[in-house]
């Protein structure tokens, strides 16, 4: 838990990931994180008190549920989150297709008809 300095800056995001509670995987949503924690939406959400693992895409961390409330938890992490590997690892603020936008661009013909 936070000791001092009160409540930390949180990024809002809309990730899916994969909660393993107990010897378990489940679907996850991270509504938002923070360097020391975060909030996920569960249909099956964890226990107060229970130790969790989260993963995405390569990205994990470890730590506690920390509060529940309906299928929200806050989770508190054993370790400081990197939020810009969590965030490069979703893919949030690259283009949805980077080949895409790596072709030239071409002008469409009617924009070039004579009149």
């Amino acid at each position: 838990m936070l000791k001092s300095g009160g409540r930390k800056p949180r990024r809002i995001t809309f990730i899916k990931a994969k909660l393993r509670k107990g010897d378990g995987w489940a679907d996850v949503q991270i509504g938002n994180v923070s360097r020391t924690g975060l909030m996920l939406r569960s249909a099956s959400p964890p226990a107060v008190g229970e130790r969790i693992e989260l993963r995405h895409r390569g990205w994990g961390m470890t730590g506690s549920v920390v509060w529940r409330e309906r299928s929200r938890v806050g989770i508190e992490a054993d370790t400081p989150i990197d939020e810009e590997e969590l965030l490069a690892a979703s893919g949030i603020g690259r283009p949805h297709s980077e080949a895409l936008h790596d072709q030239p661009r071409r002008t469409i013909w009617h924009w070039l008809r004579r009149r």
